[in-house]
């Protein structure tokens, strides 16, 4: 006879019994009565394997899972009113973001309305006469579903007043498993329901479980988008007025599920898929990987660990990243384990398949699990190199910060000192040593992944093909130091590629630099051919290595199905019967073992070339450096710049006499050992540093006395080598200090001889990273004579500066440079020649306007060879070389007057050079006076070509001249011949 039509409550059809089913007369039936849901869970499972009983299902499923949900949309008004969250970022939903969440409220209503309906009808059935009773769990049940989408309606609700972006995962997690859980409802209700009749609770339950699966779907892929922002920064909103590249990286505030599915990067994707991605459409860096916010995390740490007695650098690094760098090793982990799922549930399922007396549950179960498990071990492997790539990163940016300040601070003595002395160049630091910790970082897991993988690999392959097993292990093996060679043979390959491409690009660089000659000289095709020729040879080694490279990657593929045919045939011979289960978890296996042996001498190989590096940052981050000072105010009264009884060297004996040989008889000078030395005594203070005799040093200046008051403007000249510069470096704290005090007052503006230019527009190069000032920026324009240069340039201050200046003219650089100085409007200026790269006029016109009278009321100590200046400085120093041990001293100090009148070889040197006008300390009524050169007495050593004098006699004429004048002008050392 056709079977009876049950009508089983709204949300789950189920029978009662596989040979037992009894119709009721009410229109709600319940399967788990009185007597029924009293059952032990181990029998009812015994008798419905399947989880089909759904007394079993509401028990042990459902119902748990539905107040698990309920705890989290609790959890999630607890974010929204707890007080550690009232300062957390916060918005108010407006537009389609608030209709969205109109629509969920209603929807949650709805399903919590039929749930109401379903246990009014259950509590009818259960007090009518002659009804079988209904299990007390399946009133709870009902109560719970209908308490669990009215509290969600509620929360919802409450988001609508203040959406609390902290914690929003808690409500989504909710709803995404309460549509899962629907699934298990929805099966039973599809498999039991027979004929055609029809049921208007049937209909409801449809109605019920569309609103779940509905709400499921909008927590998964609907986010709220339009909103005003309460409080708090804004990360996930790009506002009109805002560029993405304004804003923080949305990770930051994403959720859990978020972050494991990388939906926070949908928003990149979708306008990536758009259009092509831009600087501006591309999110800013999260502040926890910003490089200023990772090196200020970096230098209390390291300095902690130079306090110690054995500093290491991989000790620091893993203080600061060994927590985040092992949760991605156990990430690591789990994927690991998630590698031998498929072999194993493969292997199950092939055996299931060919059972035929095999219930099918298992298929279900064994189905389920690969799935649940593979999407594990993806997430795990997903995370795992987010974690230690961002580790990676975190660590490179952190120690190229590092070097960079390192080349910064670093002391002259800490340029010679430490195990690679002077051999470290500080671009392959950065780039090459950064870059090698980085990649060991990232791949240091597999050096215990590895091992680990091939002992489990080889367990179970034993397990499955017992001793012929290791034959195609022992395959594997052997195909190890053929992997070897092809990996050297490459390397050797891409190294002499990049020799051949260095040496072409040498040659281009060569000929566009000196791109007149050639053009003069018609060099062009010779150049053309010898790059040719250079890149004809660079192009053969990548040929090689292209090829190469293809036979390795072919071989790396091929080695699976080599040693799988080995296996099984050895397998075969052996006399045992292969499989379909054996064969294909064989073969999943031998790939699972493929991997490791190919990367794992890889790696070792990189982690030693990343302990190298690891020692020579090492070694240069732990040199000496100049230390910083306190910067003391300007006080009344006192000097701004004074340095007592100063004795400065660059370099002691030993580490110079290493390098020089003697003169005349090309052998080295020994330090004298039996000179006896004090230890040394600092005295720290602000801005002052006083010390005593320390080791054997060369001398670079001694007897030094400088006061420069505040306001004045101080002059030093004195001939090449004599030591002007040095005195600017020995304010500055970079030249030790052997003897004598250095104080300075006031912030400090340093213009060195070579002006420094980075890439960037005129104006950047100026502000150099202040913020901009107008009335600032064009005073300081002005008085360093850009204002015309700027003018002629079509983009004005906007011009972009290329690689050191290189579309810039050297007094151009060097006028950019002072206006930097200006702008930064500091107390003291270390003018260091300023004027040797200016044109004559062009020098004297930005002495005048802005050395003289732009930073008048400033201090500034000016070191120039153009002597026509200093007759207007308050104070002259005059410098020479010290013809017993070389060293700089003061030949003679004053006012332009005090000189004149009481030093015969200065007022010589002035008088050949022009300027016998003297400037008087009150005399001198009229500063602007122009002091010009009288033609009888100037000589200008411009180009001696000219003159029908011989060499010999030009020679002998400046060195007597020279020597009369004090030296300031010495025989130059040049190359002679032919470029």
């Amino acid at each position: 006879p056709k079977p009876t039509v049950y009508s089983a409550p709204w949300w789950i059809y189920q029978t009662h019994h596989k040979t037992r089913r009894e119709e009721m007369s009410s229109f709600v039936f319940s399967f788990c009565t009185a007597s029924e849901w009293k059952k032990s869970f181990s029998s009812q499972f015994e008798d419905n394997p399947d989880l089909g009983n759904a007394c079993f299902t509401e028990t042990a499923i459902i119902f748990p899972a539905h107040l698990l949900v309920i705890l989290l949309f609790l959890l999630r008004y607890w974010f929204l009113n707890a007080v550690e969250f009232q300062t957390a970022p916060a918005v108010k939903l407006t537009g389609s973001s608030m209709k969205i969440q109109n629509y969920e409220i209603a929807a949650s209503l709805a399903a919590a309305t039929i749930a109401l309906i379903q246990l009014f009808s259950v509590i009818a059935r259960n007090t009518s006469p002659g009804e079988a009773g209904v299990g007390p769990i399946e009133i709870v049940l009902i109560a719970t579903i209908a308490a669990m989408y009215g509290l969600g309606a509620w929360v919802m609700a409450q988001e609508k007043k203040c959406f609390v972006l902290a914690g929003a995962i808690t409500r989504r997690m909710g709803f995404v498993l309460a549509g899962v859980i629907e699934i298990f409802k929805f099966q039973g209700v599809v498999t039991k329901v027979e004929g055609s009749d029809e049921n208007t609770f049937f209909i409801l339950y449809l109605l019920f479980a569309a609103t779940a699966w509905g709400l499921t779907l909008a927590e998964l892929f609907v986010y709220p988008h339009e909103y005003e922002v309460l409080r708090g920064q804004d990360y996930r909103q790009l506002q009109s007025q805002m560029k993405k590249s304004e804003m923080e990286s949305p990770e930051k505030t994403a959720d859990f599920f978020s972050l494991i599915t990388f939906m926070w990067m949908s928003p990149l994707l979708k306008e990536g898929a758009r259009k092509p991605l831009q600087e501006e459409d591309v999110y800013g860096l999260a502040d926890y990987d910003q490089s200023a916010n990772l090196h200020k995390q970096w230098v209390p740490v390291w300095k902690d660990h130079q306090t110690r007695s054995d500093p290491s650098l991989r000790k620091a690094i893993s203080e600061i990243w060994g927590t985040r760098f092992w949760v991605g090793g156990s990430l690591k982990l789990i994927n690991d384990g998630a590698q031998f799922v498929g072999p194993i549930f493969l292997g199950l399922i092939i055996d299931f398949i060919g059972d035929e007396n095999a219930p099918a549950w298992k298929g279900y179960f064994y189905a389920g699990l690969l799935f649940v498990c593979t999407m594990i071990g993806a997430a795990g492997e997903a995370q795992y190199f987010q974690i230690v790539m961002r580790v990676g990163m975190q660590v490179r940016a952190a120690l190229q910060a590092a070097v960079f300040r390192k080349s910064m601070y670093i002391s002259n003595k800490g340029r010679r000192e430490g195990k690679f002395g002077v051999n470290l160049a500080v671009n392959n630091l950065i780039s090459s040593d950064c870059e090698n910790v980085e990649m060991a970082t990232r791949n240091f897991h597999i050096l215990w992944s590895s091992p680990l993988r091939i002992f489990v690999s080889m367990f179970l392959l034993y397990q499955q093909l017992s001793w012929p097993s290791l034959v195609g292990a022992a395959f594997l093996v052997l195909m190890m130091p053929l992997q070897k060679q092809v990996v050297t043979k490459l390397t050797q390959y891409a190294r002499a590629g990049f020799k051949k491409a260095d040496k072409r690009v040498k040659k281009e660089k060569e000929a566009v630099e000196a791109m007149q000659i050639v053009k003069c000289y018609a060099w062009e095709n010779s150049f053309v051919d010898e790059a040719q020729q250079l890149r004809e040879e660079e192009l053969l080694f990548l040929k090689k290595s292209a090829v190469l490279g293809a036979l390795n990657m072919c071989l790396i593929f091929s080695v699976p199905v080599l040693v799988s045919s080995v296996s099984f045939t050895v397998y075969v011979l052996a006399g045992n019967e292969l499989t379909a289960s054996k064969a294909f978890t064989s073969l999943a296996l031998y790939n699972v073992l493929r991997m490791p042996l190919i990367f794992f001498p890889q790696v070792v190989a990189q982690l030693t070339v990343a302990m190298a590096s690891l020692d020579r940052l090492e070694d240069y981050l732990s040199r000496d450096e100049v230390q910083d000072k306190d910067v003391q105010p300007l006080q009344p009264g006192l000097p701004a710049v004074s340095i007592n009884n100063g004795v400065f060297s660059w370099g002691n004996l030993d580490s110079r006499d290493g390098d020089k040989k003697s003169k005349g008889n090309g052998k080295s000078k020994k330090p004298n050992k039996e000179m006896k030395h004090q230890p040394v005594t600092r005295q720290k203070s602000s801005g002052s540093v006083a010390c005593g005799p320390e080791e054997d040093y060369l001398v670079t200046l001694k007897d030094i006395n400088l006061t420069a008051e505040e306001g004045a403007l101080v002059a030093i000249i004195g001939p090449t080598g004599s030591g002007k510069s040095s005195i600017l470096h020995a304010i500055l704290g970079e030249i030790p200090t052997k003897a004598g005090m250095v104080t300075t007052r006031g912030t400090l503006a340093y213009v060195p001889q070579q002006a420094w230019i980075f890439n960037a527009t005129i104006k950047e190069n100026i502000l150099f990273g202040l913020e901009y000032d107008s009335k600032r920026y064009h005073r300081a324009v002005k008085i360093s004579g850009l204002a015309k240069d700027l003018k002629n340039l079509v983009a004005g201050d906007q011009t972009e500066i290329g690689e050191r200046g290189i579309n810039l003219s050297g007094g151009q650089k060097q006028r950019v440079s002072i206006a930097r100085a200006v702008y930064a409007d500091c107390d003291v200026y270390l003018l260091d020649d300023p004027f040797s790269a200016l044109d004559a006029h062009v020098g004297k016109e930005v002495f005048e306007n802005c050395v003289w009278r732009g930073l008048k009321g400033k201090t500034r100590i000016l070191v120039t060879n153009q002597i026509q200046f200093i007759n207007k400085a308050d104070y002259i120093i005059w410098l020479e070389k010290n013809e017993v041990d070389g060293a700089g001293q003061i030949r003679c100090a004053g006012s332009f007057t005090e000189l004149m009148r009481g030093n015969e070889s200065f007022r010589t040197m002035m008088a050949e050079q022009g300027q016998t006008d003297e400037k008087g300390g009150d005399d001198a009524e009229d500063e602007d006076e122009k002091h010009m050169l009288k033609p009888e007495d100037a000589k200008r050593m411009v180009s001696y070509a000219s003159q029908a004098v011989s060499d010999a006699e030009i020679l002998k004429k400046n060195k007597k001249e020279a020597k009369k004048a004090g030296g300031l002008i010495v025989k130059e050392e040049r190359e002679e011949g032919t470029i």
